[in-house]
């Protein structure tokens, strides 16, 4: 028998059914919003996780931006090693074993010997016995005299009595040598010790006077000692013109820049340094911009040396054949693999970096100073490419400033390479930097120059002394008079 609903139950159930569809369509829209809500926040999340990689990558980068500026401001921390020692001051290896004369000086040449004193015994002079078995031993002391310890003038003035006379034929006065217009003039010795002075012992022009009034009780003033430099750069200009053009000849040369502070600045506040590969020689040009047309100022017309540079835009394509510093990059990422900024997952990713360039930097000088047969080079050329481009490939884990290390390789890569395709090329450029340091030591002490022609000078001056300095003659001062025609 068929179960019949009354009409209550029918009217309960519909009701119940009118809930139902009505909270159905609510909890639908509910749904569909939550549905929405939650892409939408989905969305978010995305963007978030983006932008906080990006705010990471940007902390990074600006940590090893703080990083670098702390190192230059207050220098590298030396790093401790387990003994409680500086690892900077341990020596890579072994050093050798010194002879013991070594350490003793050089016993002097009878020539050099400028008095000779004889010290000698017969008796005991404790008890008054006579000495027997004598006999002499020599020793020598070196030693040297003070100005103010010594008779002899360290200053000479030489007094010259001049006669002239009338030339009636030639209506014009006649003296056996010129006559300065002025009464008192300075000699070569003292403008010649000025210069050197002034360029190798960087002193100031205060320092200069008084070391010449108290070696030499010499009076002279700043005025003097700026119009001596800049008479002895103009005699020397010359001289300055041919050491430029036997540096251009030479096989490869070696480029670089630092910032020279020039006062009334006309040109710019940079000094520029051009060393060839085969000599000591240098020239520099202080005072200028740091624009790719002092490059072409220094590097000449008609020069076909190999450049070597590091990897400043201002020296690209500056040059039919280019080296790249192999020194920058291997610089940069040993500052990237000691970097307390960086996770320790990071920083061994960047230490083994670091070590496998640092081990092709080796293999390509090795290569490098090996006789040069260009097949073999072609070959070993190709294998050291494979290990560069392995290097410069990125990879997940590299920070951002790895990241633009490895682009720079790779847009450059030939250019790293050049040093094995030409004979006598190195893979750095050391040379160049070394050269700029006694500059840079300068700088610290006069802190630059006045004007552009004291620039100018400085230029002529730190050029010549510099490179006869490291040339090391036997007398240094004959060859500049030699050199300045005296």
């Amino acid at each position: 028998m068929a179960f019949k609903l009354t009409e209550g139950e029918i009217k309960k159930r519909l009701i119940r059914l009118r809930n139902l569809e009505t909270l159905h369509a609510q909890a639908r829209k509910q749904n569909d919003t939550l549905r929405k809500r939650n892409k939408d926040l989905k969305a978010r999340v995305s963007a978030l996780e983006a932008t906080v990689v990006e705010q990471q990558t940007i902390i990074t980068t600006l940590k090893l931006q703080l990083e670098e500026l702390q190192r230059i401001v207050f220098g590298k921390k030396k790093k401790k090693s387990a003994e409680g020692n500086d690892e900077d001051n341990q020596p890579p290896h072994k050093a050798a074993e010194r002879a013991t004369d070594s350490y003793h000086r050089r016993i002097p040449a009878d020539e050099e010997v400028t008095s000779t004193e004889h010290h000698s015994i017969a008796m005991c002079p404790d008890c008054g016995t006579p000495l027997g078995k004598l006999e002499t031993r020599v020793s020598y002391e070196e030693d040297i005299v003070l100005p103010d310890t010594t008779t002899t003038p360290l200053k000479t003035v030489a007094k010259h009595e001049v006669e002239r006379g009338w030339c009636t034929s030639c209506h014009a006065w006649r003296t056996p040598v010129p006559i300065h217009p002025v009464t008192v003039v300075l000699g070569t010795h003292v403008k010649l010790y000025i210069c050197y002075l002034s360029i190798l012992i960087r002193l100031s022009f205060e320092q200069i006077a008084t070391h010449l009034k108290i070696t030499y009780d010499f009076d002279i003033s700043d005025g003097e000692i700026a119009y001596i430099l800049q008479k002895e750069a103009r005699a020397l200009r010359s001289e300055y013109e041919a050491l430029k053009e036997r540096i251009r000849v030479q096989r490869g040369v070696h480029y670089d820049e630092t910032s020279w502070k020039v006062q009334k600045e006309e040109r710019g506040n940079y000094a520029w340094t051009m060393t060839g590969t085969e000599t000591n020689e240098v020239a520099f040009l202080c005072g200028e911009s740091r624009g790719g047309g002092v490059v072409d100022l220094l590097r000449g017309d008609d020069a076909d040396h190999v450049g070597i540079t590091d990897d400043y835009v201002g020296y690209h394509k500056k040059f039919k054949k280019h080296q790249l510093c192999w020194a920058h990059p291997h610089r940069k990422l040993r500052d990237l693999k000691d970097s307390e900024k960086l996770d320790s997952a990071t920083r061994e990713h960047c230490r083994a970096v670091f070590e496998a360039f640092s081990a092709l930097y080796q293999k390509v000088d090795a290569v490098r100073r090996t006789p040069f047969v260009l097949e073999e080079r072609l070959q070993k050329k190709a294998a050291l490419t494979v290990s560069f481009d392995e290097i410069a490939t990125e990879h997940p884990s590299d920070p951002h400033k790895l990241k633009k290390i490895k682009q720079r390789l790779r847009e450059k890569k030939e250019l790293y390479f050049t040093c094995i395709m030409n004979e006598g090329i190195p893979p750095d450029n050391n040379k160049a930097e070394r050269s700029l340091r006694h500059l840079v030591i300068k700088r610290k002490i006069s802190f630059g120059s006045k004007t552009q022609r004291g620039a100018e000078t400085l230029s002529i001056l730190v050029s010549i002394l510099l490179s006869l300095w490291w040339r090391k003659p036997r007398n240094f001062f004959q060859e500049l008079a030699a050199m300045r025609g005296l």
